[in-house]
């Protein structure tokens, strides 16, 4: 049986014992103990609460005191640890390892770069030990050996996120590298009733928030996030690889203490950040992800040179002579009634917005959600909502009704969109082409959207356990 094995203060009866543990001949060789009497011992035990550089404890195992270690010559730059068993029935059962565990748990608490040791040379098991733990020799003396090992200190922290929290997360998300308006809770609280949230905030070593992460939890499933398109980990433009890596440990370590044992992580795709954001594909790799889902979207690089095909062209000239109006956060209801008959017909299904919540968010988010409608003779066609970021231009609904194919009215809208509207974004959206996670290619619709010039960008999801 594995005995338990406890860390408690350093009391008078622990100096006693130490005052036998130390007197004997093997212990005193393997610790390197000078002579001791009763008197010195008590000097010092009586000097200990006045050591600014000196750290002590006593050990237990099934509630017996069983020895002692530390900490002592503490500087801002190292420490120097010391311990031993003085119970010989306990040698040998794992107590050595418990004890190096807890002081280098200590030594992070109080942000100790490194420890060193010194050991007796003929003491062949201590020395392995300490190799195992990472230490190495730094000096071969004659009776004893110095060893030292670097403390890797956390450089963050993390914590559930508070609804106290929202305004320094919204603030975070505005000057963030690859956060975007969905990001900010006035726009993932509207469906707050329909995830337990379980959104996450990264701080480093000075407090100062250095990562968020959008997330809800389901039953030991922990989501980047299901009621967003994407998620993932958001950081500002001075994260680093080695940082984001030392993000996903955390992370792990912490989800695994809060019951979860899957994580599914929603790639932020490229196009809406403000610099290179494949740090998170590097970590899914370093955890051993897997790719569930791969849904492609149809993109313009609008700073770039791009061109219609014939059919889009032909199209495009076509709608400019139907005599078509076209409308800006005009006409939602009529257009809402357009796309829910649609997705009725064709799915069976519904939009994942109802118009109530589409009109909230768009009073809430009025330089992020348009609503862009076609109309001849003061009827509604069709239209397209787009969700406007720093960098993109997103489709997020695209629907018109029989009239509106008649004459052309989405290629009228669309038209408009990139070469008028949106021609300042770096990246104009078309939206996804596939269904079933991407394994089904809506070819038809994906070849209508190419002919505008836009090619493929990725919307992944990985999963990997913990």
């Amino acid at each position: 049986m594995n005995p338990n094995t406890e860390f408690v203060p350093y009391d008078e009866s622990f100096l006693h014992r130490s005052s036998t543990w130390l007197s004997d001949p093997e212990i005193k060789q393997l610790t390197l103990t000078p002579d001791i009497t009763p008197e010195s011992q008590q000097k010092w035990f009586d000097s200990l609460p006045f050591k600014n550089d000196y750290l002590i404890w006593g050990i237990c195992i099934d509630g017996i005191p069983a020895g002692a270690c530390g900490l002592k010559n503490i500087s801002a730059e190292s420490a120097e640890y010391w311990g031993y068993i003085g119970e010989k029935q306990f040698w040998g059962n794992g107590a050595g390892s418990k004890i190096l565990d807890f002081i280098f748990e200590e030594a992070i608490k109080r942000k100790i770069p490194a420890i060193g040791l010194r050991v007796w040379n003929g003491n062949q098991r201590a020395i392995s030990l300490y190799k195992k733990f990472g230490f190495e020799i730094i000096e071969n003396q004659t009776e004893l050996i110095v060893m030292r090992k670097l403390v890797e200190i956390p450089m963050f922290s993390i914590r559930k996120y508070e609804k106290m929290d929202a305004a320094t997360w919204n603030e975070f998300v505005r000057s963030s590298r690859n956060g975007t308006f969905l990001h900010n809770r006035n726009y993932m609280d509207y469906h707050a009733d329909r995830f337990e949230d379980f959104s996450l905030m990264v701080f480093d070593t000075n407090g100062k928030l250095a990562g968020i992460i959008p997330a809800n939890r389901r039953e030991h499933v922990f989501y980047t996030h299901q009621g967003l398109t994407f998620g993932g980990i958001i950081t500002q433009t001075d994260m680093t690889t080695a940082g984001h890596l030392r993000i996903s440990d955390l992370l792990n370590h912490f989800l695994r203490e809060n019951g979860f044992s899957k994580v599914v992580f929603k790639k932020i795709p490229y196009i809406y950040a403000r610099q290179p954001i494949d740090e998170d594909r590097y970590l899914m790799f370093r955890n051993h992800a897997k790719i569930t889902a791969c849904n492609i979207s149809t993109t313009l690089d609008l700073s770039e040179n791009f061109s219609y095909n014939r059919s889009r062209k032909n199209a495009v000239g076509k709608s400019l002579k139907q005599g078509l109006e076209l409308h800006k956060n005009q006409h939602w209801k009529e257009f809402w009634n357009i796309l829910e008959e649609n997705l009725h017909q064709k799915y069976g299904t519904k939009p994942v917005h109802s118009l109530a919540e589409i009109l909230r968010l768009h009073a809430s988010f009025p330089e992020n959600i348009h609503l862009f409608t076609a109309s001849k003779d003061c009827k509604c066609l069709g239209g397209i909502v787009v969700y406007e970021s720093d960098t993109v231009a997103h489709a997020q609904y695209i629907s018109i009704n029989e009239a509106g194919k008649t004459h052309c009215a989405l290629d009228f809208i669309l038209d408009h969109l990139i070469r008028t509207e949106f021609s300042h974004k770096k990246y104009f959206d078309l939206g996804s082409s596939t269904e079933d996670n991407g394994y089904y290619l809506n070819e038809s619709l994906i070849f209508q959207k190419e002919g505008f010039g836009g090619r493929g960008v990725c919307y992944e999801t990985f999963e990997y356990y913990l």
